[in-house]
């Protein structure tokens, strides 16, 4: 039996499989292979068993096609709602997930919450029993009884933004700014001796909202994480927009006298290169790409791929409108990405390591943007994948492996340069 966690931005799968004339393992036998990388929290109550996983054109998994959970399970053992809240809680659930059945041990994540439906669920918990939940709190609770116990005891005081990805191991730890369940794979690749920390956003962006600039985002999040962590080194990540952000975040963290010995950035672009494309470039660009992309699909599929960039092409001039969810958590992150595009970053007198897949727009290499502002070591890795895939299997594989080259160089530049210092109280 071969596992592999695959993710993508809305949701966490795990494939199993199983050769032929073999028989699938049981549950118990599934949680005891997986309770070897994963912390207990993240381990699923329902498992199903598919024939196939099915495949988009372009030969990776398809997610929509899945439908919500409800197929053939293996030895899950269903407990209904028991309390009055879970029942009330598992209605929601059924609602937002589309399921048909919600026991008591399921888990929101294990049955395709992802986040954007994490942030829907708990503005529903908020509407109905007046109790506010953070994201990160969610994160420690995500199983319907456990929440349920959250709503009807409510933790005193406020929950850290930060969650245990992967919290084992004696290596320096990664704070991933926003780090949720999508990078879930990438932990779980570096080991077990890699500790991986997420860093939620939803309630700084929410206390920065106002007069929001990346700037003022970074002083909240270098402030959570100097209170949580009161001494470096710190390995700073993010992908994407808050890749933007944790470039600042390092750069005041320096500024700060903390010690960055690594800063990751998963495909995010420079602000300054990126507006500097112009419009008549990023359509070249995108038909350089789509048409590479269709002479290497099989005849069959390029129907499809075609019908597929005419429906990205309509929502782009307006005649479509795109499924884009008008929510707290959708309006947060709109914010933040264009607060990241009107940031001008200054330079970075530290190491970074850039990590951006093979498959992407010509426009869209984003070497040249950070290149030109590191002062210290700067080296750029090319995963296989998209923007999305390059985090799943098998491509989180070399994610991994390249990054763990770096992290080594990264321990030992630390520890050589290592001085006494003083911790905060």
């Amino acid at each position: 039996m071969k596992a592999w966690p695959d993710a993508s931005g809305e949701r966490v799968l795990a494939g199993y499989f199983v050769p032929a004339g073999e028989a699938a393992p049981s549950a118990a036998e599934l949680r005891a292979a997986l309770a070897h990388s994963l912390p207990d929290y993240m381990i699923p109550s329902r498992f199903e068993l598919l024939d196939a996983l099915p495949l988009t054109p372009n030969g990776k998994v398809d997610r929509k096609a899945l439908g919500p959970p409800g197929g053939a399970s293996i030895e899950t053992a269903f407990e209904p709602p028991a309390t009055e809240t879970e029942q009330r809680l598992g209605m929601i659930w059924r609602e937002l997930l589309q399921a048909e059945q919600i026991g008591r041990n399921d888990s929101f994540l294990d049955l395709g919450g992802h986040s954007l439906l994490v942030a829907r669920l708990l503005r529903r918990i908020e509407d109905g029993w007046g109790i506010r939940i953070g994201m990160a709190e969610f994160f420690r609770a995500p199983r319907l009884a456990e929440l349920a116990l959250r709503i009807d005891k409510p933790v005193a005081g406020q929950a850290s933004d930060f969650i245990p990805i992967q919290p084992r191991g004696s290596r320096m730890p990664i704070i991933w700014i926003d780090g949720g369940p999508a990078m879930s794979p990438l932990a779980q690749a570096l080991g077990e001796d890699q500790p991986f920390f997420g860093l939620l956003l939803d309630s700084i962006l929410e206390r920065t909202l106002e007069g929001m600039t990346i700037e003022k985002v970074a002083a909240e999040v270098v402030a959570a994480i100097r209170t949580t962590v009161s001494a470096g080194p710190y390995l700073i990540g993010g992908w994407c927009t808050s890749g933007i952000l944790s470039f600042e975040v390092a750069r005041q963290l320096q500024a700060a006298g903390e010690n960055v010995p690594l800063l990751i950035l998963g495909h995010a672009i420079n602000p300054v290169q990126f507006n500097a494309i112009s419009k008549q470039q990023m359509m070249a660009s995108k038909a350089r790409y789509h048409a590479s992309m269709w002479w290497r699909l099989p005849i069959n599929e390029r129907l499809h791929y075609a019908f597929a960039r005419a429906k990205g092409v309509l929502e782009n001039i307006g005649v479509a409108e795109p499924d884009l969810p008008d929510d707290d958590y959708h309006q947060l992150r709109t914010a933040l990405e264009a607060t990241a595009y009107r940031y001008s970053p200054g330079t970075y007198d530290g190491a970074v390591a850039l990590f951006q897949p093979v498959d992407r727009l010509d426009v869209l290499d984003t070497r040249p943007g950070w290149s030109a502002l590191v002062q210290g070591r700067f080296v750029a890795h090319d995963i296989p994948g998209d923007h999305g895939t390059m985090r799943d299997q098998p491509n989180v594989a070399t994610f991994a492996a390249r990054l763990k080259e770096e992290l080594e160089r990264a321990n030992r530049v630390s520890e050589s340069s290592a001085l006494p210092r003083a911790v905060n109280g």
